[in-house]
C-alpha cells in the first residue's frame, strides 16, 4: 500500500480509502474477485484511477487493504506475559468473534468466490500473517524444546484450519465447541 496505515490520515484520504474498501466488499457479494476491474471499482467509488493508483498498487493491495480493516477490530494487548499457545487460544477467541460478527457479510462473499479462488486464499493468506506476527512475538515458553519459528508456524496453521472449517467450509460450531477443537487440536 502506498499509504502508511501508522500514520495519522487526513479526513480526505481517510475518506477516500473508505470509499474504495466499501466499494470492493459490495463488489465481492455480487461477483468473483477476479472479474472485478480497478475500473469498476473507481467508478462505483466516484473517483479516477488516478486517485485509486495513489493509494494502491492494484486491486490486491486494496484487498489487503479490506483485510486489514477488518482484522484491525480485534483489539489484543498486553499479551507479552502470554505463553504462544495462550495467545493462540486469545487470537482464535477474537477472531471467532469478528468472523461471526461479519457472517453474513462473508456468506455473501463466499456465493460469489470460491473457497480455492483468489479472494478467498487472500483473506487466509492475511489472516495466516496476523497469527504468526502476533505469536511470533511472544516469548516462547521454556517448556518446548521446538524451534521458536516451527512452534509459532504450528500453532498459526492450526488457529486458521480450524477458523477455515467453521466459517469457509462452514460448519455451524459453537465457540464453546470450536474452543474445545483447538484445545485438542493443540494438546
Amino acid at each position: 500500500m502506498k499509504v502508511y496505515l501508522n500514520h495519522k490520515l487526513t479526513r480526505g484520504a481517510r475518506r477516500t480509502l473508505n470509499a474504495f474498501s466499501s466499494v470492493l466488499l459490495n463488489l465481492l457479494q455480487q461477483e468473483k474477485f477476479e472479474k472485478i476491474t480497478v475500473n469498476q471499482i473507481c467508478t462505483d467509488a466516484c473517483y479516477p484511477r488516478t486517485t485509486f493508483y495513489n493509494y494502491f498498487e492494484d486491486k490486491y493491495d486494496l484487498l489487503n487493504y479490506c483485510w486489514f480493516l477488518i482484522v484491525s477490530d480485534i483489539q489484543i494487548n498486553n499479551t507479552q506475559h502470554l505463553t504462544p499457545e495462550k495467545a493462540a487460544h486469545l487470537y482464535f477467541g477474537n477472531l471467532y468473534d469478528l468472523l461471526t460478527e461479519r457472517k453474513d457479510l462473508l456468506d455473501k462473499i463466499l456465493l460469489h468466490n470460491d473457497i480455492e479462488g483468489q479472494m478467498v486464499q487472500s483473506f487466509a493468506n492475511y489472516l495466516k500473517k496476523e497469527v504468526n506476527q502476533i505469536i511470533g512475538e511472544l516469548e516462547s515458553s521454556l517448556e518446548h524444546q521446538v524451534p521458536k519459528k516451527l512452534l509459532v508456524a504450528y500453532l498459526s496453521e492450526t488457529v486458521m484450519v480450524l477458523l477455515t472449517w467453521i466459517f469457509i467450509d462452514q460448519h455451524d460450531l459453537p465457540k464453546e465447541t470450536a474452543i474445545d477443537y483447538l484445545e485438542q487440536l493443540l494438546a
